[in-house]
């Protein structure tokens, strides 16, 4: 009967521990990419939503940042979450009486959302978002190197992107 000795459990454990060691960073990474793709991806799919809905009702549809999954935030800072409504009077702002499509909530602790100065986003009953030409940056906690963006045309078309329209690099402020 053959047994490990303490030296030799000792060493195999000492491996163990260095290959778990250089192997966290790269993993870490991979789930902060995998973390970002899926918050991009979720952004894309709530504007195609708005978008489809717009067309769908024939009625103006918004998309706008909301800290509380009720009102308009005045704001650009999308990371505290956003509602999609019925915009049935036209005014840009959620009322009571405007049914709610959707609502997101608060992103990841040190992700952020933010875009340029058009918010909410509406989309006109043939799919356009006239006046609503805007790029989403998304950052984490690795900056800009590591940041992504949806650019949203005004059509109503969103394309993702690693770099702001014209090839300027992705800012995370």
């Amino acid at each position: 009967m053959s047994a490990f000795t303490l030296t030799e459990t000792l060493v195999v454990l000492a491996i163990v521990a260095i290959i778990a060691t250089i192997a966290s960073p790269s993993l870490q990474n991979l789930l902060m990419d995998n973390r970002m793709t899926t918050r991009v991806n979720d952004f894309v799919t709530h504007l195609n939503l708005a978008r489809s809905e717009a067309i769908h009702r024939h009625q103006r549809v918004v998309l706008c940042p909301s800290a509380d999954q009720t009102n308009c935030a005045s704001g650009s800072d999308w990371h505290a979450g956003w509602i999609i409504f019925v915009d049935n009077n036209t005014n840009r702002t959620h009322e009571n009486n405007e049914e709610i499509l959707r609502m997101e909530t608060a992103q990841h602790q040190g992700f952020k959302i933010t875009s340029g100065n058009h918010h909410p986003v509406v989309f006109q009953p043939e799919g356009g978002s006239g006046g609503a030409n805007d790029t989403f940056t998304f950052c984490d906690t690795r900056g800009a190197a590591k940041a992504r963006a949806i650019v949203l045309s005004n059509t109503g078309r969103a394309r993702i992107a690693d770099k702001r329209p014209g090839g300027k690099a992705l800012v995370c402020t």
